[in-house]
């Protein structure tokens, strides 16, 4: 029995050493490319516009979340929406896309107002597992999101697993903060 349980903690043990260096997303350095996600709140609501082509050089973040996780969207999405509200003399922009399979789209259209009245200045988009930008993006769907702070096309921070607490949320906050200088 209590041999049971050390390999079940060891195993237990590897696994969430393995979940905390999942690796996801464009490296720092590497360039942001053009995609078209289904934006349902913010400037670019009703449209599949490119972020990046729209905002140009501007200071932005991009935060995927690929797990579902009502309480990751948001928490990032509020705390986006608070930058871009602070930081809009200096052009910042940001978007959360929700990574969902294409039967999670009518529960998203759903929530749509909901989104656009609780956060005034973030967009919110999404796409599908299979869309080419998950793999542009070399988004890992095995991370619960992936958090790309850059300008200039090109990423100056990014984080993994960013856990939606207030350390977590300010570990964005501070990429952001150096973005905008």
């Amino acid at each position: 029995m209590k041999n049971g349980l050390l390999i079940t903690g060891v195993v237990l043990g590897a696994a969430s050493m393995a979940m905390a260096f999942v690796n996801s997303g464009l490296n720092v350095g590497e360039n942001v490319s053009p995609f078209h996600p289904k934006h349902v709140s913010g400037a670019l609501k009703g449209t599949d516009q490119c972020f990046p082509c729209t905002y140009q050089n501007r200071p932005q973040v991009q935060a995927w979340v690929t797990n579902g996780d009502q309480k990751t969207i948001q928490a990032m999405a509020g705390a986006l929406d608070k930058a871009m509200a602070k930081y809009g003399n200096k052009e910042f922009k940001a978007m959360v896309v929700i990574v969902a399979p294409k039967a999670a789209a009518a529960e998203i259209e759903k929530a749509a107002p909901m989104m656009q009245k609780a956060w005034k200045n973030v967009s919110v988009a999404y796409v599908t597992p299979e869309d080419p930008s998950v793999k542009a993006y070399k988004i890992n769907l095995k991370a619960a999101n992936t958090v790309f702070a850059y300008k200039n096309w090109k990423v100056a921070q990014k984080f993994v697993d960013v856990k939606a607490d207030e350390k977590g949320l300010a570990e964005v906050g501070a990429a952001i903060e150096a973005l905008v200088k």
